[in-house]
């Protein structure tokens, strides 16, 4: 005897010759014919399923294991243990009598199935009750399961079996129905088992199952609530749910008693012989479905489940209703667009127009608010002029790949055609018209608008106007249309008329002070700008308005009022004020006005703030945490660059020199240029790529601008509130991410002269940041 592997199935084992015995006895059977094998793809003996003795082997094992069979598939090393048996060689099992495709798939296990109605919370409210189909299948998952109750419920049973002499079979068949309703009623999570779940339980023996448990005390004690109330239903025409005790609903009984305008005939739609409409020859269902969802919906073989009654598809809503807003896309004008696609109004094109060179008698702004929201297919039709100007509105602000408008450009497509369809393009339009139109239509830019008929010499602008002579109006909109000369006359008059309410003499005293101001006193000065004087002034006057209600004039005002008045205020408040009246006391004095200056021997301490260095973790991430590009870079020249933020929002796109790498920054009549960094290039070439993207037309000169000033008239630089946007995201001012660039610089270089050249900051300040940074290192005053 020796060990060897059987050359037929390969078992492992001691045996004598090549085969073991169990492949001699199969080979010996009869039908066991030579053939390839379907799982090894040997030629050995197979059985009528084309298999060899070692794959059928294998195939029971799997089957057992209650894994599916796979062929063809590796054979798993065998061993042959003495006294343990042989192995199986019985065929593989059919699927059912009469079908000879053997079954490779394991039989469904009869343990517990957690997945088919699992428990829930005991006394939980179900918001939808399922409607369930139980059978012999559901039985066999839950074979498993056990409940308390099931002893009571077994003697139920064999008490109503002895009672009326029923045989076992009919026992096992409540039984099952039984245990399937009590995993319902823990599914729901009842105490008792709903009557109605019975009926979804298809053994035939409802009634024996209903009163097991009942005599178990397992049956609800609730009677079954049959449905009251009136009948609901679809309207037999339309179809639209929530017809109560009527055939049709309320829509389609009209169309059905007027056959006047829907007389009966066939849809040419749904194909059915019913109301239809005179025109559009579809029935009421069709038609309502094709208005709502649009003309493609024609050709559908099926129509939308609508609701009745209000909430159905109406032929004709009113605004209002159940929230409903007409709009481009909504019913009532697809509704009217679909039968009158291709048709315009018969208006000719010039009827209304006004010839260019004709006088207007009253200029009056014209109310654009309910021309401004007719659709584009109501408006009058455009003459050719206009029709051009619009296709050049297009070219001019369309996406160069895509050759689309962006949704803001194409709302102001829309209002520049309402503009150009009533009053033409043959004479320039009023820029009062263009902001009233694009007022009473959001979404669109009213300076798209004006720059782009600015740049054609066709926009008529609006007068400037004129600021008033109010201490505290402000208009930076109408200054920035006035010229220098018109400018300084407006601040003139609005100083003299500030100077004028102060009362007597305070006024002429005030009149002598902004003469020396001026450089018109008795002595030679420099003289001051009109903007620095009205600034004075609004500082001064509250505290000269109130001094002149306990003194009539500046002479009798003494040291101690001025210092009374300075400790009211702390602050910059408290060295603005002392700066102004130390200047109108001054000048007084100088021009003999007063003899004595209560402001001489009073002055006010200022503390040194020295720089500090900002927490590391506040700087960690910090362009991570800006979300768009302008920010980036905005935040990078501060922190990297220490570039001011003023400096920032005025940086023209030829300050910009791409070939160099450098940017230009003007500090009054000097230039500073600043050497960018890699991360600063990359993130100055992604702006210009998303504003060239954004606004490719935009005639603003700034490197940094918004969708308000990008195609505003003025060509404004960007608001301070849009520069300290990205800076509140990042959590640091500009200010404070200055400071801490040059003091970190100062940190390692602690050379005043390197932080000159390389920020172009003052010399003073330079050795201020450096002595802060290296204490240790700080000169002595210079006597």
């Amino acid at each position: 005897m020796r060990l060897h592997g059987c050359v037929s199935c390969g078992e492992w084992g001691q045996r004598q010759g090549g085969r073991c015995g169990g492949c001699r006895s199969w080979a010996a059977k009869p039908g066991r014919a030579g053939g390839q094998c379907v799982g090894c793809r040997s030629v050995r003996p197979v059985n009528r399923d084309w298999l060899c003795r070692a794959c059928l082997t294998a195939a029971h094992a799997t089957l057992r294991a209650g894994e599916k069979v796979l062929l063809p598939s590796p054979l798993q090393l065998r061993i042959l243990i003495p006294g343990a048996g042989g192995q199986g060689s019985r065929d593989l099992p059919r699927r059912s009598r009469g079908n000879p495709e053997p079954r490779l798939e394991p039989k469904p296990c009869r343990g517990a199935d957690s997945g088919l109605c699992p428990p829930t919370i005991p006394g939980q409210l179900a918001l939808f009750h399922a409607r369930r189909r139980l059978g012999h299948q559901e039985w066999l998952r839950i074979a498993g399961w056990s409940w308390p109750e099931e002893s009571d419920l077994v003697r139920a049973i064999d008490a109503i079996a002895a009672e009326q002499g029923l045989s076992g079979p009919w026992r096992q068949l409540v039984k099952r129905a039984a245990r399937l309703a009590l995993a319902v009623r823990d599914a729901d999570g009842g105490r008792y088992v709903d009557d109605a779940v019975l009926e979804q339980i298809h053994y035939g023996i409802t009634a024996g199952a209903r009163e097991a448990l009942r005599r178990a005390g397992l049956l609800s004690p609730l009677a079954r609530q049959r449905p009251t109330g009136p009948r609901v239903h679809g309207c037999s025409h339309c179809g639209s749910w929530g017809v109560i005790n009527q055939r049709l609903c309320g829509s389609c009984r009209e169309w059905s008693h007027d056959p006047e305008h829907y007389p009966q005939g066939r849809c040419v739609r749904c194909a059915r012989d019913l109301a239809v409409h005179r025109t559009e020859r579809m029935c009421r269902g069709c038609l309502a479905h094709v208005r709502e969802s649009g003309p493609h919906t024609a050709n559908e073989p099926f129509t939308q489940l609508t609701f009745a009654a209000p909430l159905a598809h109406q032929l004709c809503r009113q605004a209002g209703e159940l929230g409903f807003a007409p709009h481009a896309s909504s019913g009532p004008a697809t509704r009217y667009t679909m039968r009158r696609r291709h048709e315009r109004r018969s208006a000719r094109v010039d009827a209304w127009l006004v010839a260019p060179e004709q006088g207007l008698l009253f200029d009056m702004d014209r109310d654009w608010r309910r021309v401004a929201l007719l659709d584009p297919d109501m408006l009058p039709v455009p003459t050719a002029r206009a029709a051009a100007l619009l296709e050049d509105f297009r070219t001019t602000f369309a996406d160069p790949e895509t050759g689309l408008l962006p949704e803001t450009s194409r709302r102001t497509m829309t209002a520049l055609a309402c503009l150009l369809s009533w009053l033409g393009a043959e004479a320039p339009l009023k820029e009062s018209d263009v902001r009233a139109v694009a007022a009473a239509r959001p979404g669109c830019s009213a300076n798209k608008i004006t720059s782009f008929l600015k740049e054609r010499t066709l926009l008529l602008q609006d007068p400037p106007l004129t600021v008033s002579g109010e201490l505290h109006a402000e208009q930076p909109a109408a200054a920035r249309r006035q010229t220098p000369a018109a400018r300084e006359a407006a601040l003139e008059a609005a100083v003299l008329v500030s100077v004028s309410r102060l009362p007597e003499p305070l006024s002429n005293e005030l009149t002598v002070w902004v003469r020396v101001m001026r450089g018109t006193g008795r002595h030679q000065h420099r003289t001051v700008d009109w903007s620095r004087i009205r600034r004075y002034l609004y500082i001064a006057t509250p505290v000269l308005t109130g001094w002149s209600t306990t003194t009539g004039s500046l002479r009798e005002i003494t040291t101690a009022q001025v210092k009374d008045e300075l400790d009211r205020h702390s602050g910059a408040r408290a060295r603005d004020i002392h700066h102004v009246m130390l200047s109108i006391f001054r000048a007084l004095k100088q021009e003999g006005i007063i003899f004595r200056n209560p402001m001489k021997d009073l002055s006010l301490t200022t503390p040194v703030q020295l720089p500090v260095n900002l927490p590391s973790d506040q700087l960690r991430g910090l362009l991570n945490r800006i979300p768009t590009a302008m920010g980036r870079l905005a935040v990078a020249l501060v922190t990297i660059h220490a570039v001011k933020g003023e400096e920032v929002r005025r940086l023209l796109l030829t300050d910009y020199l791409p070939q160099r790498g450098t940017l230009a920054i003007r500090r009054g009549e000097t230039v500073h240029t600043v050497y960018l960094d890699r991360l600063t290039r990359s993130l100055l070439n992604d702006w210009l790529d998303e504003r060239a993207r954004r606004w490719p037309a935009s005639p603003n000169r700034y490197l940094l601008i918004t969708a308000q000033s990008a195609h505003h008239p003025a060509a404004p630089p960007l608001s301070n509130c849009g520069l300290r946007a990205p800076f509140d995201q990042a959590g640091a001012s500009p200010g404070r991410l200055w400071r801490d660039r040059v003091l970190d610089e100062a940190r390692a270089s602690a050379d005043p002269v390197h932080l000159v050249r390389l920020f172009g900051i003052h010399p003073s300040t330079a050795v201020r940041y450096v002595q802060a940074a290296h204490p240790d290192k700080a000169l002595p005053p210079i006597r």
